[in-house]
């Protein structure tokens, strides 16, 4: 049904190589834009990595921790992510038919939106994670970490729909150079620097006590 509906609508390219031709300008704007946010993505995967090696050092409760928190967390994350898309959507529809107007206004409305909407199914799944952290491990110190560690997410959560909100619509202007920025400086000048300086501290602690 999707090949019937592109071909119906002339989006799928002519079977026959003699009418295929290289679009040099084309190809061009595609890396110019796409280069920019494989750099993000690429940034975040290997700062997640590096931080998950120092996660399992500072110990095994932690990182089961961080890692079912991290489950927990994604269905405000999914939720985010088809916000993000509609927003992109709707923007670049009205960049395309010239309503500036309506631009600024699926704007303002996708960022309360995104913000209120992830801010409030992560709130449900962390009322729901008092009971629910248990199904996965009967450790009461992991327990006690995936609920907090939700609650310092659900503080942040109205920060993270209003940047996802923003990339999607800086994605759809053109820009992906100002989310690779972004990106780049909070996963590495804070998330994992933050975390070197948590496991620092751990190791130095660890240190201590083995010597008193």
């Amino acid at each position: 049904m999707l090949f019937r509906g592109m071909n119906q609508k002339k989006l799928l390219p002519p079977l026959k190589l003699r009418s295929w031709s290289i679009h040099t300008v084309l190809l061009y704007r595609m890396v110019r834009l796409g280069t920019p946010a494989m750099l993000e993505r690429l940034l975040m995967r290997t700062g997640q990595i590096l931080y998950f090696d120092m996660i399992i050092r500072i110990g095994t409760d932690i990182y089961a921790a961080h890692t079912l928190t991290g489950n927990f967390t994604l269905f405000s994350t999914i939720v985010g992510t088809g916000l993000g898309v509609a927003t992109t959507t709707l923007i670049r529809q009205s960049i395309g038919s010239g309503r500036l107007y309506d631009v600024k206004r699926y704007g303002k409305i996708a960022t309360s939106v995104t913000s209120l909407v992830m801010t409030v199914v992560l709130f449900i799944v962390w009322l729901c994670s008092f009971g629910a952290a248990a199904w996965f491990t009967t450790n009461s110190e992991v327990i006690y970490l995936i609920i907090a560690v939700l609650l310092i997410d659900l503080v942040a959560q109205p920060a993270k729909g209003l940047v996802t909100s923003l990339t999607a619509i800086l994605q759809a202007g053109g820009d992906t150079k100002y989310p690779m920025y972004v990106t780049w400086s909070g996963i590495w000048a804070i998330r994992t620097f933050g975390v070197y300086l948590l496991w620092l501290g751990t190791y130095w602690s660890m240190v201590r006590n083995c010597v008193g």
